[in-house]
């Protein structure tokens, strides 16, 4: 079965934000040197991506754990924005915090329950 627009747009957007994450970070680690660290953030964004993969394969499990991955790194990223950092990585964070959230709210609706559950 097709992937629902749902699916799509939830695929497009935590692939989008696992890879601006890691763009946020190179840029900072550009900007200081000394407060910055690529590690997290590709940590994380090899995990968003594999789940994105498997979100785009169709595997059942990928909704439950995309749902749980994307709103525990939503918090991360809030945790971000409340941190000593300089304003436009608040501002890109607050931006990535909100793109995880609603992948969450996405995959909880009716279309991609239907479609990772096998319902036509």
């Amino acid at each position: 079965m097709p992937a629902t627009t749902e699916v799509r747009l939830a695929i497009l957007l935590g692939g989008g934000s696992a890879v601006a994450f890691v763009l946020v970070a190179a840029l900072q680690l550009l900007v200081d040197p000394a407060s910055a660290s690529l590690v997290l953030p590709v940590a994380v964004a090899v995990i968003e991506l594999g789940v994105v993969a498997g979100m785009w394969k169709g595997v059942r499990p990928a909704r439950i754990g995309g749902m749980a991955v994307f709103l525990l790194f939503g918090l991360v990223h809030l945790l971000v924005v409340l941190g000593p950092t300089p304003v436009w990585v608040r501002l890109a964070s607050a931006v990535i915090a909100a793109a995880h959230v609603f992948v969450a709210v996405l995959l909880n609706t009716r279309p991609a329950r239907d479609h990772f559950s096998g319902a036509s």
